[in-house]
């Protein structure tokens, strides 16, 4: 009745198939090989003529089931057929969030590789580099980025510095990727009962900013993750070096055999100072500047940059530079300390061989690193060493390697020189105060040195120092008996 009343002429209808041919249709379609539906009807057609199952149905009828079947069971269809993934964005809702964050709440972190070329500084050659990024969930703005080969602790590190710098504030909290380089022990390590300024603790703990972890494989839950979508769109594709958001979109000029297309449409590589100025100009006077959906026809800069950081997430630039100096534990040796496979030293290291130190460095730039003693206490700034040749004879022809060894010798003789006159001036006041010091005539009343004979001698007039030089001279010794006695003395 109803139908007769809307005007449908078309009835839904159970379509006559058997039990084997819908069977055996599912089993070929859900799965992820996402077979199609017509190669499916035709390997069911030609397991039929091999006489293996019947299957009477007409083509066009099979056909017609299997799209009412992927019609009324979507999710499953999208589940079997392209994954997890697919059926968080596709069928699953969303959580609905309010836009009740302030800026500079959370900062959502995430890496994105660019889609077109830039030089890579290290090597010369055309490269897709990543961009690190920390934006701002509440204003929906990029707040700090950097650009690197690949996603890695160091330029992670740079971004986060880069972004409290342009923001004049630290972040209560960071929304990261569940990524390797995002879990490093670098950012969120934290040793119970120790001291986190001073151990190799974590930097977001030890600047007081909290951490959470997306979800894994949930893109949806990162904000961060459309503003990226929009960049590639809206910036990337405009690059002359552009090579597609992924292998199906690849541009005709990386084509096989599109010589002419490659020629009409050559790019040449931005540079990396040229691509991040090409970036900051988007975000800022492009993106920035454009209304926001999220934020009820807002503008993302304007938001961003309306906003006062409040006094308590303020930082100081230098305090900020030494919270966020990696931090490790070594030994002094003679040579110095080993870090990174290579030495670093100082004239102040020389009394603390063989202690324990904490080392604080900088990841982007290692020629020299900040010693403290297991008190905290600062000792110096040791420089990196440069090796020596190990025979300079046999390389006559390098000059700068004698004459770099020969100051280094000096340098050790010096050094030396000054130990030997600093401990003869230590000695030199050690034994003039030692000197100055009265000491009182001792008065003993005790015999210690006692050198009484073994025999009790009788009274004579003949002194040892008689007969000791008798006995020399081989005198004969004509002894003076006293009245009183009769000793005989042998001959």
């Amino acid at each position: 009745m109803y139908s007769l009343v809307r005007g449908n002429t078309i009835l839904e209808t159970d379509r006559k198939l058997t039990e084997t041919e819908k069977n055996f249709l599912l089993h070929l379609l859900l799965t992820p090989n996402r077979v199609s539906i017509g190669t499916a009807i035709r390997k069911l057609k030609q397991m039929d003529i091999l006489g293996r199952l019947e299957s009477p149905t007409s083509i066009r009828t099979l056909r017609r089931w299997c799209e009412e079947w992927e019609s009324n069971n979507k999710a499953e269809w999208n589940l079997l057929r392209n994954g997890k993934k697919a059926l968080q964005e596709k069928s699953i809702k969303s959580i609905l969030r309010s836009n009740e964050l302030d800026v500079g709440q959370v900062w959502v972190a995430d890496g994105h590789q660019l889609a077109f070329d830039i030089i890579n500084p290290a090597t010369g050659k055309p490269k897709r580099m990543t961009m690190i990024m920390f934006y701002d969930w509440a204003s929906r703005y990029p707040v700090g980025a950097a650009l690197a080969s690949s996603e890695d602790s160091q330029h992670i590190l740079l971004a986060l510095r880069n972004s409290i710098l342009n923001w004049g504030g630290k972040p209560k909290y960071v929304y990261l990727d569940n990524g390797r380089a995002f879990k490093s022990k670098l950012f969120n390590k934290q040793w119970d009962k120790h001291d986190l300024s001073k151990e190799l603790a974590g930097i977001f703990p030890r600047m007081g900013i909290g951490v959470v972890f997306a979800e894994a494989y949930n893109a949806r839950a990162k904000v961060i993750e459309r503003f990226f979508l929009t960049f590639q769109n809206d910036f990337e594709r405009f690059m002359t070096t552009f090579r597609g958001a992924s292998i199906a979109d690849k541009p005709a000029t990386l084509m096989r055999n599109e010589k002419w297309m490659k020629k009409l449409f050559e790019g040449k590589p931005l540079t990396v100072k040229q691509a991040k100025s090409m970036i900051t100009l988007y975000i800022e006077q492009m993106y920035g500047l454009t209304p926001h959906g999220g934020l009820n026809g807002a503008k993302p800069f304007e938001v961003f940059t309306e906003a006062e950081v409040p006094q308590e997430q303020k930082i100081d630039p230098s305090e900020l530079n030494f919270l966020m100096l990696a931090v490790a534990n070594r030994k002094v040796s003679a040579s110095g300390i080993r870090f990174n496979n290579a030495y670093y030293w100082d004239e102040a290291l020389i009394n603390h061989v063989g202690d324990k130190i904490t080392i604080r460095y900088d990841l982007m730039d290692v020629r020299s690193i900040l010693i403290y003693d297991s008190k905290s206490r600062f000792i110096c700034q040791a420089n990196i060493r440069k090796l020596q040749h190990p025979f300079v004879h046999l390389a006559p022809d390098k000059a700068t390697s004698q004459k770099e060894l020969a100051q280094e010798l000096s340098h050790i003789r010096k050094l030396e020189k000054n130990i030997k006159e600093s401990s003869e001036q230590i000695m030199l006041k050690v034994s003039e105060a030692v000197g100055a010091i009265q000491l009182p005539e001792p008065v003993t009343t005790g015999e210690l040195f006692s050198d009484k004979p073994l025999i009790e001698q009788a009274q004579s007039e003949l002194t040892i120092d008689d007969i000791v030089k008798a006995v020399h001279e081989n005198d004969p010794v004509e002894p003076i008996i006293p009245k009183d006695t009769s000793i005989e003395f042998p001959k």
